[in-house]
């Protein structure tokens, strides 16, 4: 029952003011000014285009990325470059960690000596053939 009260109605104009503040034209507009055409939008049957735009295996792949190559202290040494430091440079010496968003390097978190040091390079697979049987 409480789906068609109040507190379902506040919910649904946030999400829309979210999703309408990513939104180029309303980047001028202040959060009053979002939760007021939020509430238009929801009020009328005119459809915002922006509400409708999701594809949901890119934001779905844009938040994998964020989780594997974030540079903060929640990531912890995880987060500090550590991909493929267990086994050495990738192909053609590929950094994956170029050209990363800037709102992804939190730079809150201190490296600890070593820290990006080659820890395991991996044996070649003649050098681990005789551990075969």
């Amino acid at each position: 029952m409480w789906l068609t009260l109040i507190p379902i109605a506040h919910a649904h104009t946030l999400f829309i003011a979210s999703r309408l503040k990513k939104h180029p034209k309303n980047s001028e507009l202040s959060y009053e000014e979002l939760l007021d055409e939020a509430w238009i939008v929801q009020c009328t049957t005119e459809e915002e285009a922006i509400l409708f735009e999701v594809d949901v295996d890119l934001n779905c792949l844009a938040y994998l990325e964020e989780e594997m190559f974030e540079d903060s202290a929640r990531a912890g040494v995880a987060g500090n470059r550590q991909w493929g430091l267990d086994a050495g440079d990738h192909a053609h010496r590929w950094n994956p960690y170029i050209g990363l968003p800037e709102e992804w390097v939190h730079g809150n978190r201190e490296e600890a000596e070593g820290e990006l040091d080659v820890r395991n390079p991996c044996r070649s697979i003649s050098e681990t053939s005789g551990l075969i049987k």
